[in-house]
């Protein structure tokens, strides 16, 4: 079972998504396995705030942490296991990348600026272009030791795969 508490003002654009509004959701959940005697649990918490520049350009901030747990080694096995996608959370990694986008403990802060392109650009096929200028930064882990060091060999490894190895 799980308890939700949820805050939502955000206006949507059919075309760029969130234009402006806020919103927050806090989450709270758990389990007990009468068999193996599990207990387990998790805690979720995304904030997220959008602001209209003009027209259909806005400048959004998210940021979120999600968590799980157990007392003992019994109730580890059954822990909610956070999967972080790429293409929202954490654009600079593949989606397949599962060592850093999978694990039991995670953090993101994206800010994101959107941008109409189309009274710059047109094009037959479509009838909308966006630009977009995003920064993204979080992590996800399994031990609570491990969240810096995971966080700073998956930069490494993405830097290092985009060709700035430092040679």
């Amino acid at each position: 079972p799980a308890a939700r508490f949820g805050y939502d003002t955000i206006r949507y654009d059919y075309a760029t998504g969130p234009l402006a509004g806020r919103s927050l959701l806090l989450e709270l959940g758990g389990g007990w396995l009468p068999g193996p005697g599990a207990v387990h649990g998790f805690a979720h918490l995304d904030a997220q705030q959008y602001f209209q520049l003009a027209g259909r350009a806005n400048l959004g901030f998210r940021a979120s942490v999600g968590t799980s747990f157990a007392p003992d080694e019994r109730g580890r096995s059954w822990q909610r296991t956070w999967w972080i996608s790429s293409a929202d959370n954490l654009r600079g990694l593949y989606p397949f990348d599962v060592e850093d986008l999978v694990g039991r403990h995670y953090y993101v802060a994206n800010a994101e600026l959107q941008f109409p392109l189309d009274p710059l650009v047109r094009l037959f096929i479509f009838d909308y272009i966006e630009g977009v200028a995003a920064l993204d930064f979080g992590g996800v882990f399994d031990e609570w030791g491990s969240s810096v060091r995971n966080g700073f060999a998956a930069a490494c490894r993405q830097a290092r795969d985009m060709g700035f190895d430092g040679k």
